[in-house]
């Protein structure tokens, strides 16, 4: 007859091979499955003022999870940046200095949809607001409250931000464009401060040589 304890470690057992057989897993303690597709949303509460500027990183790991880049929404923050092209990092800015992004009652600051690959256990998403800025004061901003919620399925109403890969292609163009103008301005300048030497040096060498024939004719 079997013992109690060897009827409780078969259960156990059991249950961990049905889950494992399963492609069950566990993201920040929420228990999903291998293949599925769900979105963390990190969301911003009771800030004490209006949002003027706002700077986020959200970190995974790329082996675990994987995102679906053009379903990511930033529906408060309308005029965003966002970057996904670093492993296992997002990040979205944010500035609006003049009528400002109003999250004092709450809202969504981003929503990131992944997929978990095959073979993922347990896995955890980060997140970090490096930079936030009040409208009124223009100061960072403390007394605010944060919190992820993690479902299954993608968002219900998709706001995708331009990427800022994008955003910085067209900056870097713009700003070889502004040094090549820089350069050949500098350039044409050099050219007429030496015509300019030139000339200067032709007058004194002339003016020199009438000098020293005066002299002559004087002596």
């Amino acid at each position: 007859m079997l013992s109690f304890a060897t009827v409780v470690l078969s259960c156990v057992f059991g249950m961990s091979a049905v889950a494992a057989e399963s492609g069950g897993c566990t993201v920040n303690d929420v228990e999903l499955n291998q293949g599925d597709i769900f979105t963390y949303t990190l969301n911003i509460t009771e800030p004490e003022d209006k949002i003027s500027e706002i700077n986020v990183s959200i970190f995974y790991d790329p082996y675990c999870l994987k995102i679906i880049p053009d379903k990511i929404s930033i529906p408060v923050f309308t005029s965003a940046r966002c970057s996904y092209e670093f492993d296992g990092e997002i990040r979205f800015n944010a500035v609006n200095t003049t009528n400002g992004y109003d999250l004092t009652q709450g809202g969504t600051a981003i929503e990131v949809p992944f997929e978990i690959l095959d073979g993922v256990k347990d896995t955890n998403i980060t997140f970090t607001i490096s930079e936030i800025y009040g409208l009124e004061n223009d100061t960072s901003l403390t007394d605010y409250d944060t919190n992820v919620t993690i479902e299954l399925g993608e968002p219900d109403k998709v706001v995708n931000p331009p990427n800022i890969a994008e955003l910085e292609s067209e900056i870097s163009q713009q700003e070889s464009l502004r040094e090549q103008r820089s350069s050949n301005e500098f350039l044409t300048w050099t050219v007429i401060c030496v015509v300019i030497g030139v000339i200067a040096l032709a007058v004194v060498a002339v003016l020199l040589l009438k000098l020293n024939k005066r002299r002559q004719f004087l002596s």
